[in-house]
């Protein structure tokens, strides 16, 4: 009964599962419907309303055009922001608490060295004077600074695109209920990466990142952020493991050897194996490690660093995604109306720019124009494909919307490195830099 109350526990008050095995389960399952019942109401009619502002002001803006005068009324209604629609989804259960706790992770720290960390919203992330602050001298890379433009304005393509392709991957995942937002942006920026640079599609794993990247500010669930998730990366050489390797669980797990720094890492480690009962020693050499069928398949992908994209320069996060694919971005997702998005092009006058304000990882994979002339970003986002556009969405790319532009950064990845003696890829003492071009 505690236990059944206990996954519950999202729903209920602490005071209700603690007092779970006094109640009979009908007891505790009519309340827990009472109660969605109740959020499913509000959040239905704050979805009806708002989709009835869509229509009346699309009426108003063609009544406008229709009656002789210019354009500009249907502008000014898709500037106001009623230019997408809304609908319930999977989340349309949960009170706007509930929600942000658990799918909203990206947050900020400093970091003093690997293994100790503290939270400081002042931290400046993505401005232009960040690329010291970002460099890894502890990892044997200098790997890190700002992106540099190389295309005129008017060299940069009118519409970018990359749903569908390798830079993509395998389409949109589902973070669960757990703050790994930065995580799956980050992953995703380094399938871009491998893309562009070795022309493979890889689908690479956010567990590992969730699991691994601690001593770096991360907290797994718990939130944390691209960049600190990429230093961590070029610790451990810049390896990084596959998904079917080191698959996702939404939930925080145990750092896998190979992936663990090797500072941190034991002479030798015995590990059990709870469902064979078998015991197996592993050597913490890179070769070794990766041999052993108890941690998984060795990594295949080597990172060399990643790039800022200079903050609130929106062509050059255009001219970013257009020649090096996907990056990730942080933006303002604590909306009610983002969480609600079904379709169209998202503005929200009232989100927030600000570097503190950025609450939710995403991967940008694109932008364009509307036939209306309405200028967006496409964005991936990582809360399943029941979500949104299939799992994407669009947001107006004017005056640094959400604050897309505000902190953006894109991986660099390393060719593919020759297989050793055991059939796994050497692993490099220290990565170099690939500049981009």
């Amino acid at each position: 009964m505690v236990a059944a109350a206990a996954r519950l526990g999202m729903l209920l008050p602490a005071a209700h599962v603690e007092a779970a095995a006094a109640q009979d389960t009908s007891a505790i399952l009519n309340e827990l419907r009472t109660r969605s019942e109740t959020v499913l109401e509000a959040n239905a009619r704050f979805v009806d309303e708002h989709n009835r502002r869509v229509r009346n002001a699309a009426a108003s803006a063609t009544s406008a055009a229709g009656g002789g005068a210019t354009a500009n009324g249907a502008a000014s209604a898709l500037e106001a922001g009623i230019s997408y629609s809304l609908s319930l989804n999977h989340f349309a259960h949960l009170t706007h608490e509930q929600w942000t706790a658990s799918m909203l992770g990206l947050k900020r720290t400093t970091v003093s060295g690997a293994g100790s960390s503290s939270n400081n919203s002042n931290i400046k992330y993505g401005n232009d004077d960040d690329a010291a602050d970002i460099s890894l001298e502890a990892a044997g890379a200098a790997a890190t600074d700002m992106y540099e433009r190389v295309l005129a304005d008017d060299q940069l393509p009118a519409n970018v695109d990359w749903r569908g392709t390798g830079a993509d991957g395998p389409g949109v995942k589902d973070q669960a209920c757990c703050g790994s937002c930065w995580a799956f942006a980050a992953a995703g920026a380094m399938q871009a990466a491998w893309f562009k640079t070795t022309g493979q599609s890889l689908s690479f794993s956010e567990q590992q990142l969730v699991d691994c990247a601690w001593d770096y500010g991360n907290s797994g669930c718990g939130g944390g952020d691209v960049v600190p998730a990429f230093r961590y990366l070029l610790r451990v050489g810049g390896a990084a493991a596959q998904e079917a390797d080191y698959p996702y669980m939404g939930q925080n797990g145990f750092c896998r050897v190979p992936f663990i720094p090797p500072r941190d890492r034991p002479d030798a480690t015995t590990m059990t194996s709870a469902s064979t009962n078998s015991t197996s020693t592993t050597s913490t050499t890179p070769a070794a490690a990766s041999s052993s069928s108890l941690f998984g398949a060795p990594p295949i992908a080597r990172f060399s660093g990643f790039k800022r994209v200079p903050s609130r320069n929106e062509k050059a996060l255009m001219e970013a995604v257009a020649l090096h694919g996907p990056v990730a971005v942080g933006i303002d997702g604590g909306r009610a109306t983002f969480r609600f998005y079904s379709e169209g092009v998202y503005h929200n006058p009232h989100c927030g720019q600000k570097l503190e304000a950025l609450d939710h990882a995403v991967l940008l994979v694109g932008y364009g124009t509307t036939p209306e002339g309405v200028d967006y970003w496409l964005i991936k986002n990582s809360w399943s494909k029941y979500w949104g556009m299939d799992g994407y969405a669009r947001i107006t790319r004017k005056g640094n919307d959400c604050g897309v532009s505000t902190d953006a950064v894109l991986a660099l990845a390393s060719e593919v490195p020759a297989p050793d003696d055991n059939g796994g890829p050497q692993v490099k003492a220290a990565m170099t830099s690939t500049r981009v071009t």
